[in-house]
């Protein structure tokens, strides 16, 4: 299943404009004593469209084992902000390994796809939109798994792998409904 790019770009970007990525000064300031924007942080964010797009491309030939190879070079890359990384290329490394653990599900990797979750998390914010990403592919991959234990005879084993589907989804949803819940001024959210 090809994933459009654009749907981590224009969080990323929104985030680069309403999370105050713009308030970073780097040597000076921008026209008329306005902050700079960090320009590190917009070549990652063009590279990592770039090498998405890539992955697409790669995706396009029937080629999932290319479209990992293609992420992973995003994943090797140094990110902007060192030991302290920024929080939008946090987010971009998240979503890509949701990505990577998607393809490798696809591709019965099932094993790596977990380890792709895990590294998302770990770089994705808690109770974000980028966590319940990670746990709705993980359910996506547990949804494989029943898929491939059902067509070798193990119904007892697809059956496990579809209740587990089942509650990575609901927590997918949860985490999701609070996200919304934040943001959603009428709901006692900021509204951004």
């Amino acid at each position: 299943m090809r994933r459009a790019w654009w749907r981590w770009a224009v969080v990323a970007w929104a985030l680069l404009v309403l999370g105050g990525c713009g308030q970073r000064v780097q040597e000076g300031a921008g026209a008329g004593g306005a902050p700079a924007v960090d320009t590190m942080l917009m070549a990652y964010l063009s590279k990592a469209r770039a090498v998405h797009r890539q992955a697409d491309m790669r995706e396009e030939d029937g080629d999932r084992k290319g479209a990992v190879a293609e992420l992973e070079k995003l994943v090797a890359t140094p990110v902007p902000g060192g030991d302290r990384p920024m929080q939008e290329a946090q987010e971009v490394l998240a979503d890509t390994h949701a990505r990577m653990a998607e393809l490798r599900g696809q591709m019965g990797e099932y094993d790596a796809a977990e380890r792709d979750i895990e590294q998302g998390l770990a770089r994705a914010p808690k109770v974000s939109f980028f966590e319940g990403h990670l746990i709705e592919i993980r359910g996506v991959i547990a949804q494989e798994r029943a898929r491939k234990l059902a067509a070798e005879g193990d119904k007892p084993g697809a059956e496990r792998e579809r209740r587990k589907a089942f509650e990575h989804f609901d927590r997918a949803v949860q985490i999701q409904d609070k996200v919304i819940e934040r943001l959603l001024p009428d709901a006692g959210g900021q509204g951004r």
